[in-house]
C-alpha cells in the first residue's frame, strides 16, 4: 500500500499527559513525552512512518549521526570474536545484549566486539563477569554507524571478577541506568554515548542524585581501581564517583551533569576523586578532586576543590568563584573582576 503523507498544517503540538484522540485528520504530538495521537479519520490500526532530524548543537552523546572513525574495526586481527545484536532474527545474531554477553562468556574470547545494529530499546539486566576471561581482555559494546540503540537497565550494569588489565568500551549508546565497577579494571571508555543523568528518563520529576558511574575503592589493604583510567569523548553523563588513587579521569568534548567525587565506599576523611584532565567540557556539579592536571576551554558551574594546587593548570575556562584549583590563566570570572577593579580605580578621584 502506498503511504499517505500528512500535511504539516494537520500536525499540532499538544499536551498528551492524558491520552485523547483529536478530531478529523489531525495528528497531535507531545514532544515532551514522546507521544503521538491520530485523529478519528485514520484507520484503527495504522502503520505510521516518521522521519526526523536529531536536534543537537554538536555530534555529542548517543545520537544517530556518523561516527565511523570512532568504531571498532570488526575485521581487526586483534579481535577474536564479533557478536551482532539486532531484531532481524537472522541466524548468528542475538536478540539482546545480555544474550551476546552470555555467548562471549561461554566462548571465553579475550578481545571481542558486540555490535548493535538498530535503534531499538533494549530492556536489559546486564552483568560482566571477568573471572572466566583471559588476561589482556578487551570488550566493546557499541552501536553501528548512524544508529543509537537505547539500553534500559533494570539494575546497574556491574563489572565483577579479577582482571586489572581489562578494557571496556561503550560507544554510540543511550543508557538508562548506572555502571558499577566492583572490581579493578584498566580502562572504561565512553565514546559518543549518553549515560542519562539521574539514571532514568523521567516525566518531569526531579532526577535522582545517584551517580551514573561508580567505581569502588576497596580497602587500604586491598585497594580496587587504583590503576583505573576513566575516559570520556563526545559523551554525556550524570555524576561520577571514582577512587582518589585512580589513574585519571579524562573528559574530552563532554558534559558531566552531576557531581564528581570519591568512591562511595571510601570513608577516609577528606576523600576526593582522582586527577582530572579536561578539554572543552562542562561540569555542572561540584567537583572534589585530587588535582587538575590540565583543564582548557571548560566550564565548571559549581565549586571545585582540589587537594593539590601546586601542579597543573586551568586556562581559558570558567571556574566558579571560591574554588580551589591550580594556577589559572585567562579564566573567568577572574578577567571580568580584574576589569571591574581597573575601571573602578580609573574612575576614583
Amino acid at each position: 500500500m502506498d503511504s499517505i503523507p500528512v500535511p504539516a498544517a494537520s500536525i499540532h503540538c499538544a499536551d498528551l499527559s492524558t491520552w485523547r484522540q483529536p478530531p478529523g485528520a489531525l495528528v497531535l504530538i507531545d514532544v515532551a513525552r514522546g507521544r503521538l495521537a491520530l485523529g478519528a479519520l485514520f484507520s484503527a490500526d495504522p502503520v505510521v512512518e516518521a522521519s526526523y532530524h536529531h536536534g543537537f548543537p554538536a555530534d555529542l552523546g548517543g545520537g544517530p549521526y556518523q561516527r565511523r572513525a570512532w568504531l571498532t574495526n570488526p575485521l581487526s586481527a586483534e579481535l577474536s570474536a564479533t557478536y551482532v545484536v539486532d531484531g532481524t532474527g537472522v541466524p548468528g545474531t542475538f536478540a539482546t545484549v545480555g544474550d551476546a554477553l552470555q555467548q562471549w562468556k561461554t566462548d571465553d574470547r579475550p578481545r571481542a566486539l558486540i555490535r548493535i545494529g538498530d535503534n531499538r530499546s533494549y530492556p536489559e539486566t546486564l552483568a560482566i563477569d571477568l573471572q572466566a576471561t583471559q588476561r589482556g581482555s578487551f570488550l566493546a559494546i557499541e552501536a553501528a554507524d548512524g544508529m543509537r540503540p537505547h539500553l534500559q537497565l533494570a539494575g546497574p550494569l556491574t563489572v565483577t571478577g579479577d582482571r586489572p588489565d581489562f578494557v571496556l568500551t561503550l560507544g554510540g549508546l543511550l543508557i538508562e541506568g548506572q555502571i558499577r565497577l566492583e572490581t579493578s579494571i584498566s580502562r572504561l571508555r565512553l565514546i559518543h554515548s549518553t549515560l542519562v543523568p539521574g539514571l532514568s528518563i523521567t516525566d518531569g520529576s526531579i532526577p535522582s542524585p545517584e551517580p551514573s558511574i561508580v567505581a569502588t575503592a576497596g580497602t587500604p589493604a586491598a585497594p580496587l581501581n587504583d590503576r583505573l583510567s576513566l575516559e570520556f569523548a563526545f559523551s554525556i553523563s550524570g555524576g561520577i564517583a571514582i577512587p582518589r588513587l585512580a589513574r585519571r579521569l579524562t573528559l574530552l568534548d563532554s558534559i558531566v551533569d552531576g557531581a564528581i567525587g570519591p568512591a562511595p565506599d571510601d570513608t577516609t576523611t577528606g576523600a576526593t576523586g582522582p586527577m582530572l584532565y579536561a578539554e572543552r567540557c562542562t561540569v555542572r556539579g561540584e567537583a572534589s578532586l585530587r588535582g587538575i592536571e590540565y583543564a582548557s576551554a571548560s566550564i565548571f558551574e559549581r565549586r571545585v576543590t582540589c587537594e593539590r594546587v601546586q601542579e597543573g593548570c586551568v586556562r581559558f575556562s570558567y571556574v566558579q568563584p571560591l574554588s580551589r584549583v591550580p594556577r589559572r590563566y585567562r579564566c573567568e570570572p577572574d578577567l571580568a573582576e580584574a576589569l571591574e577593579i581597573e575601571l573602578a580605580e580609573q574612575a576614583a578621584p
